[in-house]
């Protein structure tokens, strides 16, 4: 808050920290609004760049000597976990009135927790109290109004305030307090500038390119992709979803910033990306989706174990209680 000398991101159900409710919020394609207001020069785009690439470089040494990492293929129980959990995180934010860029650095967190640590094979529960734990941090991070912990919708859960604050202990410490991500929403407005179709009014644009970056989460992991060609893709993507590879490649020339160290990796990447737009735009699939309840055994021993990491839950019936510390093999 204003004049604090440190960001509290733990939620304590204070009313002194929630704001009256606002019926002008407006959370609809704020982060395009405010892009209109923001004169980009190539020097921050370069920073935000060389951010991005500095965290890479240290997620990828830190998996270095962690034996799960990005790379390593989800089991399908998971796959289908993360994929109800962005659907979760999705309709909370329409719930909550957050913005779009609150729920995709909510999804960047929970891809790079699970980049870190491993949960135990069919801890469905797990991974939704993980979704709420990120999506609780992203808003403190980004909303001018953050909801309390009892508001968010948790299902059949039934999570209390304390289990989702220390999960969101876990993922700020396995993030080492890092949450500041760079995200595509930086990028949008300067990447629709140098390569976005001028026919297509830049409002147009940008709107449809958040569509886009906000289908894409349910198809990738996040952690696997730099920001930066992301928002690229999801600009050539809204400007022309139909081009081909040559014209592509083509395209990206003229961006001033595209030059890197690894350029062979980033065109790689937005290959992926702009072909899962395609796909996406083809079949018109830019729209979230309503979700449905999600199952879960009531015989389930709630546990999180990793390889390099390991935490353990106590039964509490329907609130499992993190552990107060967390253990390292």
């Amino acid at each position: 808050m204003e004049g604090s000398s440190s960001l509290n991101l733990f939620c304590h159900e204070d009313q002194s920290f929630i704001n009256d409710e606002d019926d002008q919020h407006k959370h609809k394609f704020n982060i395009i609004q405010s892009c209109f207001d923001l004169d980009y020069q190539d020097d921050y785009i370069n920073n935000l760049i060389i951010k991005e690439l500095n965290f890479e470089s240290n997620n990828n040494n830190n998996n270095n000597n962690n034996t799960h990492s990005s790379s390593i293929d989800y089991p399908s129980w998971l796959i289908d976990s993360r994929f109800d959990a962005v659907r979760w995180i999705l309709n909370a934010k329409t719930v909550l009135k957050y913005q779009n860029q609150t729920a995709y650095l909510s999804v960047s967190y929970l891809d790079r927790f699970l980049s870190i640590r491993h949960i135990d094979e069919n801890k469905i529960w797990a991974v939704r109290l993980l979704s709420v734990a990120c999506l609780s941090i992203a808003a403190k991070m980004e909303e001018c109004k953050v909801a309390t912990l009892s508001e968010y919708p948790v299902l059949d859960f039934g999570f209390d305030s304390r289990a989702i604050q220390k999960m969101e202990l876990l993922v700020l410490s396995t993030m080492n307090w890092k949450m500041g991500l760079v995200t595509p929403f930086a990028y949008l407005h300067f990447f629709a500038k140098e390569v976005g179709d001028q026919k297509i009014v830049l409002g147009d644009l940008l709107s449809k390119a958040v569509e886009l970056l906000m289908a894409l989460m349910q198809e990738i992991r996040l952690v696997e992709y730099r920001p930066s060609v992301i928002a690229l893709a999801a600009v050539l993507a809204a400007s022309d979803w139909q081009m081909t590879q040559e014209t592509l490649k083509i395209k990206v020339k003229s961006v001033s910033v595209w030059e890197t160290s690894d350029t062979l990796q980033q065109e790689k990447q937005l290959l992926s990306c702009y072909n899962s737009m395609q796909r996406l735009s083809a079949k018109g699939n830019i729209t979230t989706p309503s979700l449905p309840e999600v199952q879960h055994t009531a015989d389930e021993t709630p546990s999180i174990v990793g390889t390099k990491r390991k935490l353990t839950f106590t039964d509490s019936g329907q609130n499992p209680n993190l552990p107060d510390k967390t253990r390292r093999d």
